[in-house]
């Protein structure tokens, strides 16, 4: 029965050490999914080159074939990924032996309850919203998901909908990803209904007048950072408080930001802060921001988004930055810079 259950190739020794190509055809997921697997799950360990190059061996694809196979058929990875082999195998026969067996076999802790329940925290679980958004992500039932997204945008201001609704929402996502009760395709496709929405609640807040104003935003992330998310949801926070702001977007060099500012004055520049793998990495934060500071001719503070920022990494420049861990932070500070903008006016 075994033998069944192996790869055609898995004792082909003259393959040797495969690539990340390589292995993304053989084992059929994409080089992104093959990274999430190994980052967030430790599915597999691959070998590193001394220039950091990761290759497999083919145990790697056989074992990388039957998560992916295990996934297609209704595992979440995070409760499979750090199964030894013998039990992903007795999984693969229990498929075989009929497509129900997931739904219906609760005699082995191995497979999946039906129906599927969250782990939520008590945030959540208060929030009938949030807690009914999160069953349909996690049965992909996707248009559920936008249809309740959409009614929120429209039932609650602007700055109630990011703050209370979005910003939970997101880090309940991130608690559930972490421990494996949603997997990255589900993650993705929430991201991709949000962004719809966000850009929506985005384009429909008015800029205020940025000529005349005293206290100018930009927003941008540094270059190779492409989650805008946080800015945009800043943007979003921003506008509603009245401030004159400016949305560069995501992946800006900081010549390119340093450009604007110099021209438009801008007093305060938000920059969104997402922890990028190393060879994804073009720079880090501390160099952006030190570059930063070098070409802008004129007074400016920076605030930085994220909890895990640490001042130090920024040197002389440190003195210019504010830390900005949440959302709700970023509210708080906003309130406070109108209010300070105000008095500073006096009566007009």
């Amino acid at each position: 029965m075994q033998a069944k259950n192996r790869l055609p190739f898995m004792d082909n020794k003259a393959m040797g050490l495969l690539t990340v190509n390589t292995v993304s055809r053989l084992a059929n997921i994409s080089a992104h999914s093959l990274r999430a697997w190994e980052r967030r799950y430790n599915a597999v360990t691959p070998q590193r080159s001394p220039s950091g190059r990761r290759s497999y061996t083919v145990k790697d694809v056989e074992r990388l074939r039957i998560l992916k196979n295990l996934v297609d058929h209704g595992f979440t990875i995070g409760r499979i990924a750090n199964l030894p082999d013998s039990e992903l195998l007795t999984l693969v026969t229990q498929i075989q032996r009929t497509p129900e067996a997931t739904k219906t076999n609760s005699s082995t802790p191995l497979t999946l309850p039906a129906p599927r329940q969250l782990s939520l925290s008590a945030q959540a679980e208060q929030s009938p919203w949030i807690r009914e958004l999160l069953q349909d992500l996690l049965d992909y039932k996707l248009t559920q998901v936008a249809q309740h997204l959409f009614r929120a945008r429209n039932q609650m201001a602007a700055r109630s909908f990011v703050v209370e609704f979005i910003s939970p929402l997101l880090a309940e996502v991130g608690h559930l990803s972490s421990i494996g009760e949603l997997s990255v395709s589900q993650e993705h496709a929430l991201s991709a209904i949000l962004r719809d929405q966000i850009s929506q609640l985005h384009v429909n807040l008015v800029a205020a007048n940025f000529d005349g104003a005293s206290v100018k935003m930009a927003l941008a992330t540094r270059e190779g950072d492409l989650h805008e998310f946080g800015i945009i949801l800043s943007n979003v926070l921003l506008r509603h408080h009245g401030i004159s702001t400016h949305y560069f977007g995501a992946n800006l060099p900081a010549s390119a930001l340093a450009d604007a500012m110099n021209a438009l004055k801008i007093t305060h520049v938000v920059l969104g802060n997402t922890p990028l793998p190393p060879e994804l990495e073009k720079v880090t934060l501390g160099e952006y921001i030190r570059e930063l500071v070098h070409l802008v001719k004129h007074p400016f503070q920076i605030w930085v988004g994220g909890k895990n920022t640490q001042l130090n990494l920024y040197g002389p420049a440190s003195d210019q930055v504010v830390l900005v861990p949440s959302l709700t932070d970023l509210d708080q500070m906003a309130d406070e810079l109108v209010a300070t903008r105000l008095r500073t006016a006096g009566p007009t």
